[in-house]
């Protein structure tokens, strides 16, 4: 009786293990053909893992404008350089220019006999080599520092009459009144350098700190796309003579434009590189002929404003230009709203009102 006993028990464990050992072959078998469902936790960190389809990528956030940046370019400076007044020279813009290169903005103003005078601005005056031809500067020249700011540097003074604008700039330096600042080289044309001019405005008792500035540009969003119109402007021509013909030649890998005379890019005499600005406009004035016995004077009026072009990245828009109170410039768009410009040096060419046809681009 006891043996019947024993031998049940046996056959009991014997089913008992066949049974477990089934059980665990189908669970391996349903997980081997995804019958069960994955913890979807399992595929974290996975890279395979297919992304969510309701998120979206993150917007990158704009980056963080310097803390100084020039009033007349809109670029990063240092601490030190934004205290910088800028040099503004007078130069004859037929003649061999030397410092061209590197300034933040060149104004290019035309006179009688369809020849003009550059005014060129350099923020630090210890960077100067040499710099020229430093000719003689008008009231409708000069009094463009309030627009621009800085200290004009010029030869005397020609032309006696009172221009149509009678703002004019507080600061200027006569190197003809302070002899020993600039030199001739057994030449007409007048020249001088960082050194020189440092220690005649010292001497002169005229200080290059920058107190306060004026902003005649409304600058991009800083590190945004740069703006671009739908009108093409590759090549600009402003004939103001046969033999004074300002050319803007676009170059699209470095998106300036390349300044010429004549159908020639310009280049600085003083280190062969070319003058080049992120922007160029062309504000059209109306000019006053003043005629004499002994000589003939057009003023341009370059402070009641009008129309113009702004040129940027190889295109163009119409806007609308004039002065306020204080002198300062002002650049509208044809919506009446206060134009946006891409941030770098610029180039801006006063032009008589009754030639605007003249002015040709594509």
């Amino acid at each position: 009786m006891k043996s019947i006993k024993t031998g049940s028990l046996f056959r009991l464990a014997a089913l008992l293990m066949i049974a477990l050992i089934v059980v665990c072959m189908v669970g391996f078998a349903a997980e081997s053909f995804g019958d069960k469902p994955k913890d979807p936790e399992q595929n974290e960190g996975n890279p395979e893992k297919e992304p969510d389809e309701n998120l979206e990528d993150p917007i990158p956030e704009p980056p963080k404008p310097p803390e100084y940046v020039h009033y007349l370019t809109g670029l990063e400076i240092t601490a030190d350089e934004s205290k910088n007044k800028p040099l503004c020279f007078v130069l004859d813009a037929s003649s061999p220019l030397y410092g061209i290169y590197g300034s933040a903005l060149t104004v290019e103003i035309p006179i009688e006999n369809g020849q003009s005078r550059f005014l060129l601005y350099h923020e630090s005056v210890k960077a100067l080599g040499k710099i020229g031809s430093i000719t003689a500067t008008r009231d409708c020249i000069t009094h463009l520092t309030d627009c621009f700011g800085g200290i004009a540097v010029h030869k005397g003074t020609d032309g006696k009459i009172t221009p149509l604008g009678t703002n004019q700039g507080a600061s200027t330096f006569d190197l003809s009144k302070t002899p020993g600042y600039a030199y001739t080289e057994n030449t007409s044309f007048l020249y001088s350098n960082g050194d020189l001019l440092l220690a005649g405005l010292q001497n002169a008792g005229m200080s290059t700190a920058l107190t306060a500035s004026p902003t005649p540009f409304h600058f991009h969003t800083y590190g945004s796309d740069p703006i671009r119109f739908s009108t093409a402007a590759s090549n600009i021509v402003l004939p103001y003579a046969s033999n004074n013909e300002t050319g803007l030649y676009y170059d699209a890998e470095t998106h300036t434009y390349l300044l010429g005379k004549g159908g020639q890019v310009k280049s600085d005499l003083l280190n062969g590189k070319n003058a080049a600005y992120t922007n160029a406009f062309v504000l059209f004035a109306n000019t006053t002929t003043y005629e004499s016995a002994s000589h003939t004077e057009m003023i341009p009026d370059t402070a009641s404003g009008g129309k113009g072009y702004y040129f940027t990245e190889g295109t163009a828009t119409a806007i609308e230009w004039s002065t306020d109170e204080k002198g300062q410039l002002i650049l509208k768009n044809e919506q009446g709203e206060v134009l946006t410009v891409n941030r770098g040096a610029s180039y801006i060419a006063f032009y008589k009102a009754s030639q605007s046809g003249s002015v040709v681009f594509s």
